[in-house]
């Protein structure tokens, strides 16, 4: 794995607490918004204008952007379904197996199209989602329920 790679799994285990308390005190909709807004914007900046730089940008912002979107999901599907409910366990299951489809199609798709093309439709399928997330969702963590933000927490989010 290359050291962009590595980073760019590393860093969603270093600030995932702090969406979770983010998620906690504004609600789940605006990261399902602004995540895949904020990638597709991305993508199509590279696609504009390759380089490598622009490439390593990419690859650490973009994991910035999608696992704030994956969390506030399912964290909405644990708003609608109880977490200890058969329910939410087959909901899980399905979100994993279209993701695992998805996932099958991108890879059938090397060779088929030039990078720069599945930059272009990636930016393309996210502004879809953030289409999608912004007339089809609601808010499902109700104000009530919301609480403020930890900050002692978030100073180290290991603690």
């Amino acid at each position: 794995m290359s050291p962009i790679g590595s980073h760019a799994m590393a860093l969603p285990f270093r600030y995932r607490p702090v969406l979770g308390a983010l998620m906690d005190s504004f609600g789940r909709r605006i990261f399902l918004v602004w995540g895949p807004a904020l990638s597709a914007v991305m993508c199509a900046w590279v696609a504009s204008a390759p380089s490598v730089p622009k490439f390593i940008a990419y690859r650490l912002l973009l994991t910035l952007a999608s696992v704030p979107t994956f969390s506030a999901f399912r964290a909405s599907l644990a708003d609608l379904a109880d977490r200890t409910t058969d329910e939410y366990t087959l909901i899980n299951q399905w979100v994993e197996t279209l993701c695992a489809v998805v996932r099958i199609a991108a890879l059938a798709m090397v060779g088929m199209v030039t990078p720069r093309q599945c930059l272009r439709l990636s930016a393309v399928m996210r502004a879809i989602a953030c289409g999608i997330f912004a007339m089809g969702t609601t808010e499902t963590l109700k104000s009530g329920d919301r609480i403020p933000i930890p900050w002692h927490r978030l100073k180290n989010p290991f603690a």
